[in-house]
């Protein structure tokens, strides 16, 4: 059968639990936030961890209660989620792109120097797919500088470098718990931090919150159970790779769907709906993703292994470098080619899914153009990313199929064998 790009977190039976929760009144979930956010504190070695109704909420939260100078700048990478240029904004700052290193998901370390300025005040370091960069080299820079450092380590749950877990480096983190992250709540995001008077600002917040839309939250568990379906591989090996196959010079109808935000604007101020409450249905279902969480994490991080191993050395395409020290946790499997369509029609035929970069490359945004944000690599790197398939639900046949038909990739400018 076909292999999916994806396979969801979420067993149908905690999915169906969820909208059952949704029915009940609050009442019921006195005390599951707090549990949720004491065991994912617990989890992640640090003393606070404050939830909110999405990242991009926890972010906007996170700067505000940092005390940085009005106005100021905050460094951000050049491969993100859009809005979180808008939350920036919204909190009072300056959004400024730093590039990414060539055919690497780091930080470009020159270019984040000639970035930063006087009115810079924070940097945010996301490791991409799981690929850390050098954080002890992005702390120290940070300190020096006087930068408040914050770690998004929304697609990095157990990255590690130089024997630290990714997230321990700055003054906070942020977790996305969003579609297909390590610990999926429908959606939802958690601030972690060691600063208790930083903690104490941020419960404040999430306090004050409005109410969450239990509409809302039962379309995503909609959404996410059309998605369990479709990549169950019985129905995607009949009908779903046959169908994106057929639609993909349209565009990567999988993709869409998958998206939240299908288009990019500039906000003028936050969405009601970013500004709810993170509800106890979401935490109970949390709880249960906090238990399972270690064995999905090392089930993927060994196939990962595996197939980088099984590819190593790539021809028609490469791999993202890995920074010396780091322990990458592979949330997602990228490859850079420079004829992406192609490698991906070669894997269809071969019944293994893939997918683009949903990241925006911020610098190319339309609706961020008048920033003038400059960060050429990390345009290029959206461009030549495929991911593939790589997620706990795969087999080690499946691995190996994966990487035989990788092996078999010609690129259309390299030369034919004999």
């Amino acid at each position: 059968m076909s292999i999916p790009r994806l396979h969801l977190p979420l067993a149908p039976s905690e999915i169906a639990a969820f909208l059952a929760r949704l029915a009940l009144p609050d009442g019921f979930g006195r005390g599951v936030v707090e549990e949720f956010e004491r065991r994912f504190a617990a989890l992640f070695d640090r003393h606070h961890a404050i939830a909110f109704c999405r990242a991009r909420s926890a972010l906007y939260h996170l700067l505000q209660c940092l005390d940085l100078p009005p106005g100021s700048d905050v460094a951000i990478s050049g491969l993100h989620v859009a809005d979180f240029v808008n939350m920036i904004r919204l909190a009072g700052f300056r959004p400024v792109v730093v590039d990414l290193e060539a055919d690497s998901y780091s930080i470009d370390m020159a270019d984040l120097a000639a970035k930063t300025g006087a009115k810079t005040s924070c940097l945010l370091v996301t490791p991409l797919s799981g690929h850390s960069p050098d954080l002890a080299r992005l702390a120290a820079f940070a300190k020096e500088r006087q930068l408040v450092l914050i770690e998004d380590c929304s697609q990095a749950f157990s990255t590690e470098f130089q024997g630290r877990r990714a997230g321990s480096f700055g003054r906070a983190a942020i977790y996305s718990l969003s579609l297909l992250k390590s610990v999926s709540t429908m959606r939802g995001g958690v601030v972690t931090t060691d600063d208790a008077h930083l903690a104490e600002r941020l419960r404040g917040r999430a306090a004050k919150a409005g109410k969450a839309s239990r509409l809302s939250l039962a379309g995503e568990a909609i959404k996410q159970a059309v998605i369990a379906l479709a990549t169950w591989r019985p129905l995607f090996s009949l009908v779903v790779l046959p169908l994106l196959r057929v639609t993909s010079g349209l565009n990567d109808l999988f993709s869409r769907f998958q998206k939240s935000n299908r288009t990019v604007s500039l906000r003028a101020s936050m969405p009601k709906a970013f500004l709810e409450a993170f509800s106890w249905p979401q935490a109970a279902l949390g709880l249960g993703q906090l238990a399972s969480f270690e064995r999905r994490e090392k089930r993927r991080i060994d196939l990962a292994v595996a197939l980088r191993g099984a590819i190593l050395p790539a021809r028609g395409f490469s791999l993202p470098r890995l920074t010396e020290g780091s322990r990458n946790c592979w949330w997602l499997f990228p490859l850079l080619t420079d004829h992406p369509a192609a490698l991906k029609a070669h894997l269809a035929r071969h019944g293994i899914d893939s997918a683009p970069m949903l990241l925006s490359a911020l610098a190319s945004e339309e609706a961020f153009l008048a920033m003038g944000f400059k960060a050429p690599n990390a345009e290029r790197l959206k461009a030549r990313t495929l991911f593939v398939p790589l997620h706990e639900a795969m087999s080690g046949d499946d691995v190996e199929r994966v990487a035989a038909a990788l092996l078999a990739f010609q690129s259309p400018t390299a030369p034919k064998g004999p």
